[in-house]
This record gives structure tokens, C-alpha cells and sequence, in this order.
């Protein structure tokens, strides 16, 4: 995705070359070389990012998906060990409540993560304008009024499709239809 991010762009293709930046950022979240060029685009096309992210959000991005899930099958791993340690040496049961505790936590924060993660992943889908210049309509026809239009690059949220056409919000909550085959 990276490599073809870089063709995208270096074909002025840039919402084509920001989609394929931010499906990078999914597989490797902390990639310099990802977030400089995807940064890089956006600041050549003049776009501004999506819609800034909650903070929890923003944490759970500092890792992939698969990142979050390794780390809580470690976390339930330790959480068993030490439950089975508790039941093999009763005696051990007053020095393992803090490391139980812990791990308790530790399920908990990952587990959270990774949903989090996941929801970011598969939540609502995202897609970035590829042409020139798309315009966003009141209602899904060739005929209903023009509500503003998004340059190419433009990071949207799908919200509803009917037909060709996708209901899109964009960062600054705004809301209309689009034709399908001018975002990716």
C-alpha cells in the first residue's frame, strides 16, 4: 500500500494516494516513512485530515490491530498462569492478589484496545475522494440540488448508499450524496 501510494502520487492521483496511505497506516500504524508521505499529500493537496480523533481513539491507533490482539492473548495467558498457580499452591494466594490484580487490568486495558482498534478498523467505513472535484448533493439524483462539493483527497465517512450513489459526512460534519465512482 505504501509502495503504491508513492505511484499514486507521483501520478498527481492524490485521493487515490491517500487512500492507499491510511490502508498502510492500518498494517503498520507507527511507520514514519507512511505517516511523512501521507502527511506530504495531504499538505500538496491542500487537504486537511479527517475528523480529529477522541483521544482514546488516537491510543488505540498506537497499535495495529494485530498488535492489540497479540497483546491481550498474552495478558489472558498470564491472567491463567497466575489462576492456576492460586489453585495448585493454595498457600501463594496472599502474594499472588497483586499480580492478579494486574493482570486483571492489563485484560482489561488491552481488550479495550483491541476493540478499539477494531472499531477504527471495521467501524464505519471511510473513503477519500478520487476526482478533481466531487459533487455532494442534497439527495441521491443526478437532479437534486448541489450541497458543496469536495476537492480530490477529501476524507469522508459512508453513513448510506442507495444505488450508485453513497451518503458521505465530511470533517466538518456536513452531510450529502455523492456519486460511488468518485470516492474510493
Amino acid at each position: 500500500y505504501f509502495n503504491l501510494g508513492n505511484a499514486y502520487f507521483k501520478a498527481e492521483r492524490m485521493g487515490e494516494a491517500v487512500a492507499s496511505y491510511r490502508l498502510a497506516e492500518r498494517i503498520a500504524p507507527r511507520d514514519p516513512e507512511v505517516q511523512a508521505n501521507l502527511r506530504f499529500v495531504l499538505d500538496s493537496a491542500g487537504i486537511r485530515s479527517g475528523t480529529p480523533l477522541p483521544w482514546w481513539q488516537a491510543w488505540a491507533q498506537r497499535l495495529s490491530l494485530r498488535e492489540w490482539a497479540g497483546l491481550t492473548g498474552v495478558a489472558v495467558w498470564l491472567l491463567a498462569l497466575i489462576g492456576v498457580l492460586r489453585t495448585m499452591k493454595p498457600d501463594w494466594r496472599g502474594g499472588l492478589k497483586l499480580p492478579m490484580s494486574l493482570a486483571v487490568i492489563c485484560v482489561c486495558l488491552s481488550g479495550g484496545g483491541a476493540a478499539m482498534a477494531w472499531t477504527g478498523t471495521h467501524g464505519e467505513p471511510a473513503a477519500v475522494v478520487k476526482v478533481r472535484e466531487a459533487v455532494v448533493r442534497y439527495g441521491p439524483l443526478d437532479d437534486s440540488q448541489s450541497a458543496f462539493t469536495l476537492r480530490d483527497g477529501a476524507e469522508v465517512v459512508i453513513t448510506d448508499s442507495k444505488g450508485d450513489w453513497w451518503q458521505v459526512r465530511d470533517g466538518q460534519e456536513r452531510t450529502g450524496w455523492v456519486k460511488a465512482e468518485a470516492v474510493v
